[in-house]
This record gives structure tokens, C-alpha cells and sequence, in this order.
């Protein structure tokens, strides 16, 4: 079964995870998204994302929308803690790109590091503002800076060796 791991990353965050990936899935191929040129040969997507707007980064979304008749897991990064209920709601959205054409295999979400020049910009919104950051929200920025961590890579391994053995 040829496996084919595709990721987007901005910020470093979901490029550390989908090396990670690769490492564990020795004969699974590695490509950056501007790298594609052929998916035919493949099985098996697996596909990273860095969350934008609540969702996958558009370039990911226009992949997404470009495959059919794929199988087809996903993995995404983004600043919510990835039990929260946005962060279900940030890889619903995503699953739902993906089941329009193709089967979906299933997706993992982990925290991913905040830039201090973001978090420092959030600071300077007025309360009432939907953007506005208040003192959860601060400590979840600080918390970011130290994820993707050992315990978030290991779990997106352990995802994706549940999915690659069921299939």
C-alpha cells in the first residue's frame, strides 16, 4: 500500500508533525504541498494542515477539493488546546471538505506554537471585541510556545498507526 503524506506549515508546527509521521511510516513519501505533482500512485493521504480561519489553510482546502476517490486522514495544527471544542469543531469543518469526494480515514489535532508577535497584537484589542484576548486565552499562548511537543507527536503516531492498520 503506498502512502503518501502531504502537509502545509507555516510556522514550522505542522511540518514537525508530518516528519514525524514519515519517520514512523518508513516507506510513506514526504511532500511538501508545493511538491505535488502526482497523486494517483497512492492509497493512502495523509494530510497536514495549519488551522486558518477555523479550518484548513485555503491552499489545503483547494487540494482537498481537488481529490476524489481517495482514501484519506487528516492532521491539523492550530493554537486551541485540541480538546476544546473549537478545535472539534476546526477538524469537523475539515472532514467535511474531505468526504465530498473522497472516504475519510479519520483526523488528529494538536496545539501548535503562537507566535509572541500574535499574541502580543491580540493583547492590544479592546475588551468586547471577538478577538480580544482575555487571561485563559493569554495562558493558552504561553502554553502553545512549548507544543508540538514528545506527548503530541507521539500521539499523532499512535493515530496514525491505528488508521494504517485498520485499512
Amino acid at each position: 500500500m503506498k502512502i503518501g503524506i502531504i502537509y502545509s506549515s507555516v510556522t514550522g508546527n505542522t511540518e514537525k508533525i508530518a516528519i514525524a509521521l514519515k519517520n514512523r511510516i518508513l516507506d510513506a513519501e514526504l511532500l511538501k504541498l508545493e511538491d505535488i505533482h502526482n497523486l494517483d500512485k497512492f492509497q493512502i493521504l495523509i494530510i497536514g494542515y495549519w488551522v486558518n480561519k477555523g479550518t484548513a489553510n485555503v491552499k489545503i482546502q483547494k487540494l482537498l477539493k481537488s481529490i476524489v476517490n481517495k482514501k484519506i486522514a487528516v492532521f491539523g495544527t492550530s493554537g486551541q488546546y485540541p480538546e476544546s471544542s473549537r478545535a472539534k469543531k476546526y477538524l469537523d469543518r475539515v472532514k467535511i471538505l474531505v468526504e465530498e469526494n473522497n472516504v475519510y480515514l479519520g483526523g488528529f489535532i494538536c496545539q501548535g506554537k503562537i507566535k509572541e508577535e500574535r499574541t502580543e497584537k491580540r493583547m492590544k484589542i479592546l475588551k468586547g471585541n471577538s478577538h480580544y484576548l482575555d487571561n485563559d486565552g493569554y495562558k493558552r499562548h504561553l502554553e502553545s510556545r512549548k507544543h508540538p511537543n514528545n506527548v503530541d507527536i507521539d500521539g499523532a503516531i499512535l493515530w496514525i498507526e491505528n488508521i494504517i492498520k485498520s485499512h
